[in-house]
Parts: structure tokens; sequence; C-alpha cells
């Protein structure tokens, strides 16, 4: 290569690299919000929010992609708005608001938004390490009011209030003086969060005057100081909301959230010397990982090993001394090696077949799942499963329903795949031959929900009685329905009866119902658990106490013993089989017509609030 010519090759080099540059600078990444409050909840899939700019003459097609790291490589699967191999568009000088969903283990890990290769194309979203915390309770506000009013909580944009109730479990409580601007999914995400158990306090925008909503929200303008929809509630308050500050929220607004903590000891316990440091009461639970390590113990090889151990055997002995027998015999390489290579190629094929019968040939989903009514008979749920797979492939998860959110669960390896944020939903994933891939998820499902319809409830210092029925009632199965009634502090157990299920039980503390001892298992043994001999059906019953942990947002020692329900209701568990509605679809990525047809099990723990009337 000639000078010249070398030196206009380096000066492209250099354009493109100044270029690309360029265009990353003129990216802007702007308002990064997680969770409601800056704060995510755990064992949950949190909303990470933010807007980017183009302040390019250009548009943009940006690989946007959320990744998850564990502070020294990628784990989990990326994470974006539109599927893969599909860029966001950016038009030149413009602006796009987007809110991707993050699965938060207990322990939270680093995030980062990508958007390119180059690493000037990348932004750490959690320099500040991610603090963990309760649902919260925020002032919804108009980015584009001119001056927000109210003090006292932490203010959240209304504008990314997400497009289904499923990405809203982080919220406990709103306050608002005025309707906001959403579109319909987000006004019916909205209701559905309400039913679910979200509370609204509507304060004025200004004193003496009301605040008017329209279209589905127009539920809103009961004219009663305080109205039950759902589970939740709509409480006014004849204040503005300029006056709002902390004294005020302290003492009307945060009292009325459903999940309750009781004032932290003055004196903190001291830790008996003789227990052990990493004991359930002093360490993280990891609610999810008891659920998760549960459902994937469910697929265990049953191998024939007497049949192994004698091909083995055979197998050796061909190996040596057959090929060399051969050899000083027929004196000719190519035989033996002929022979060499015959038998591996043989006992490849056989040891693949014996291993494959070990598992039943047979592609398994096994799953547990927290379910909640809505009405329209649909579900909203969070779910942990395992899919065991006898072909590799990529495969397509999802659910019918809205609002899909996805995880592989875990930050221990990165997944090759993809995830895509609703509205679309969906969980691409390579799975190797006869290997497993966890599973987290959350949405709304079509089908599957209920009404429950209080017969009887009679509630003071305690539970004194409770009868409920459901509109239409479960399905028959082959697994007993398991029934517990929480009510503040205190756990009570409930019988079926004909259509329903009653109170038979007095009540024991609810610290005592959930202590660790009873079910938290050990979950870092190599390969699972230690102890292969218990049943499926054991696996099954002993995840429905994390759970109900998981339900409560129960984390540790600390946060049971604080914990207790909000007086006002009755906390409804039936845990028992999981209906066909509620259980992944699957099917290969490439190939959609294609059937996958697993073996599938599993089990679901219902949830709802009934209240004495009003």
């Amino acid at each position: 290569m000639s000078k010249t010519a070398a030196t206009i090759c380096g000066a492209v080099v250099w354009l493109a690299a100044t270029q690309s540059a360029s265009a990353a600078d003129l990216l802007r990444v702007e308002g990064v919000t997680w969770g409601y409050d800056g704060s995510v909840v755990p064992n949950a899939f949190n909303p990470v929010s933010f807007e980017l700019f183009n302040d390019s003459n250009d548009p943009m097609n940006l690989p946007l992609r959320l990744v998850r790291s564990n502070g020294i490589e990628a784990v989990d699967a990326p994470i974006s708005i539109m599927p893969r191999d599909q860029p966001v568009f950016l038009a030149p000088q413009s602006s796009r608001r987007v809110q991707l969903f993050a699965y938060v283990q207990s322990s939270a890990g680093d995030f980062m938004l990508s958007w390119g290769n180059d690493p000037s194309q990348r932004l750490d979203l959690t320099s500040n390490q991610l603090q963990n915390g309760p649902p919260a309770t925020v002032i919804l506000y108009d980015s584009d009011a001119v001056l927000p009013r109210g003090t006292g909580l932490p203010r959240f944009d209304e504008a990314y209030f997400p497009v289904s109730a499923s990405g809203a479990t982080g919220l406990a409580a709103v306050v608002l003086d005025h309707s906001p601007r959403w579109q319909s999914t987000q006004q019916q995400a909205f209701l559905d969060w309400i039913k679910a158990g979200g509370i609204v306090h509507l304060l004025q925008p200004t004193v003496g005057e009301t605040p008017s909503f329209e279209g589905e929200l127009a539920v809103l303008n009961s004219p009663l100081d305080e109205q039950r929809v759902g589970a939740g509630r709509i409480v006014r308050h004849a204040v503005a909301m300029a006056e709002l500050n902390q004294d005020f929220a302290v003492a009307n607004i945060l009292p009325r959230n459903p999940l309750q903590r009781k004032p932290a000891p003055e004196t903190p316990e001291v830790q008996d010397p003789n227990q052990q440091y990493y004991s359930g009461a002093y360490v993280d639970w990891d609610i999810a990982m008891q659920v998760v390590s549960r459902v994937k113990r469910m697929t265990r090889p049953d191998h024939n090993w007497a049949l192994i151990y004698l091909m083995s055997l055979a197998y050796l002995l061909l190996i040596f001394p057959g090929c060399w027998l051969i050899g000083r015999r027929r004196a000719d390489y190519r035989l033996t090696y002929g022979v060499m290579l015959g038998a591996v190629a043989l006992f490849s094929v056989g040891f693949k077949q014996v291993g494959q019968r070990g598992y039943g040939e047979q592609t398994a989903m096994h799953a547990m799942t927290i379910a909640q009514p809505l009405d329209g008979g649909r579900l909203m749920f969070r779910q942990w499963g395992n899919l065991f797979v006898t072909d590799g492939d990529d495969y397509r998860i999802t659910h019918d329903g809205s609002g899909l959110l996805y995880s592989s669960g875990q930050s221990n390896e990165a997944v090759r795949g993809w995830i895509v944020s609703p509205p679309a939903g969906e969980f691409i994933a390579d799975v190797p031959p006869f290997s497993s891939r966890t599973l987290a998820c959350a949405g709304v499902s079509k089908s599957g929900g209920f009404t429950p319809i209080v017969d009887e409830l009679k509630i003071g210092d305690r539970l004194d009685a409770l009868r409920v029925h459901l509109d239409p009632p479960l399905p028959t199965t082959d697994v007993p329905v398991t029934a517990l009634a929480l009510y503040r502090d205190q756990m009570y157990t409930l019988t079926p009866e004909e259509g329903g299920y009653r109170l038979v039980a007095a009540e024991r503390p609810f610290s005592t119902a959930l202590e660790s001892e009873t079910w938290m298992q050990q979950t870092y043994y190599y390969g699972g658990f230690d102890d292969s001999e218990i049943s499926e059906n054991e696996l099954f019953k002993s995840g429905m106490l994390p759970l109900v942990a998981a339900n409560a947002n129960i984390a540790d020692e600390p946060s049971l013993k604080q914990f207790q329900l909000s007086g006002d209701r009755v906390r409804v568990y039936l845990f028992t089989e999981m209906p066909e509605a509620l259980f992944p679809t699957l099917s290969f990525a490439d190939a959609p017509d294609r059937p996958v047809t697993p073996k599938r099990a599993g089990r679901v723990l219902y949830v709802f609030d009934v209240f004495p009337p009003e």
C-alpha cells in the first residue's frame, strides 16, 4: 500500500470513529427513575423509566436493551421494548419516553442501558446501589404542569404509569388532585391496580375545588368521603394539594395502606452467640429462590444405573484390550481405528438414549403461582417456574394474557435470548437439550378468575366468623385445597364446605405460622438440594408458605415480626392445583407451527381480600 493510500485509509477510519462517537454523544438519557419512589421491591418486576433525547439532525435506530450483570459478567437475558433485531426509532431533534421492567432479586445486582457496542453507548443505571423498600406511596404529577404542588411524599411522573397492573406491584398508594392524561390501557391498568388493593387519595387542586374524572376513571367521581372499589379504596380529603406535607401524609395517608409495619422495637434484639450467623433470622430469605429451587428440583433423572455401568464396562473392554487384541491379530491399523471410532459412535448413541430415558424422554414445565382475581374472570399473577427440554432450541415463552413481564429469575449465568417488555411481552430463550431454564413472570391472565362472595364475616379484635364462596367455584381436582385466612397479624385455618370455605380453627401468630425453620431449605448445594427422595407433591406443598411470604413482601425475620394487615380486611389464601390458563404457552421461536407439548404440573396460591358490609 502506498503512503498516500495509507493516509487516506487512516483518515477514513478516524472519520468513522469520530462520527460514531459523535452520534453516541448526541443521544441523551435523562430522568432515570427506578420503581415509583427510587426504591425497588425485591423478588418482583420493577419499572425503570427514562427519556431518550436525539440531539442530532439524523434519525437514530437504536438496539436499545437493558442488561443485568452480577458485577463480573452479564446475566439473565437482555430486555427491550421491541422484538429482537428491531431497533428503537428516534427522529431527529426528538425525544421518547421509555419504560422497561427489570426483575430484581433480593440482591439487586447491576443494570446497564446499552444501545450499541461502543463503551460510550452504555449507561450504568445503578452506579449507586439500588435501594430495596416496601411498595411506594407517591404523588402522581403532570410533568408538563407549570408548578407541581404538594410535598412530604415522593413524586412519580404520571406519564410513566404502566399499561398493565402487573407492572404496579411496587405501588401501594397514590395521591391525585387532577385527572391524568392517560391512554385507555393506562386507565384500565390504574383501575385494575385499585381493584387489586391500591389506595387513591384525592386532594383538592385548590381550596374547595373537586377533581373531575372522565372515561374509565369516572368511578373516582363518587361524592363519598371513602369508597371501596374491589379490594382498593378511594379516599377524599378536604385539603388542597398545596397543603400536603409530611405531617399530613404520616397522619392521614400512610396508615391507610393495606400492608402495614408495626413500629420497630426501641431496643434491638441481641443475637444469641450460639446461633449461626447464616440462620434464617439474620439473612435475606430470598423467597423467590426458595420457590424456584423447588420447581427446578421436580425434574429429576431416574437412570438405569445398572445398565449404564454395564455399558461403561463393555466400552472400556472394547477399547482395551479389545482394540489392542484386534491390532495384534490383524496388524491393520485401519481396522483398529475403524473399530475404535465405531465403538465411540455406537456407545455415544447408546449413552444418549439411556440418559434420555432417565428423564422420561419428555419436556416438562413445573410452576408455582400467586394469583389474584380481577373482574371479567381475569387473574393477575406472579409466577416462578422451570422448563426442562429434551430438544435443544430457541423457545418462545408467553402467556394468554396482557402486561406480560419475563425474566430467567436468576443471577448466575447469561441467557442467550431476548425479553420484550409490554405491550408485546414475550421471552425468547435458548435451552440446550436435556437442560432447564428457570422462569419468573407476571401478567394478567384472560381467564381462570372468579368472584369471592362473603356469606358471613365478623371482625373486631380478632376474626370471629368467616364464610365465603366463589363464583364460579374452583374446579374439582385431585389436589385438596389448603385454605387459610389472615386478619391483622393472626393466621386462621379454613375448611372447605359445599360451595365455599368457613373458619374452623383459632388464630396463631402470623410470625409463628411463617417461621422460616418450617419451610426454608438450603438452595446452594451443587445440583440442587441434597435430599432426592422428597416427592413432587411434597415439594409443591412445602412451597405454599414461601408464596404467602412473597405476597406479603416479607423478606427476612425483622419484616415478618413487624408485619400486619390493615384491620379493615381479611385476606384469604387458597392453595391448590394450577389451572391450564396460568401455564405458559411454548413454541419454537423459528418454527411456531411445531407443537411443544410438555408435561405440566403446578400449584397456585389464590389471594383475595374480603370486607365487612359497609
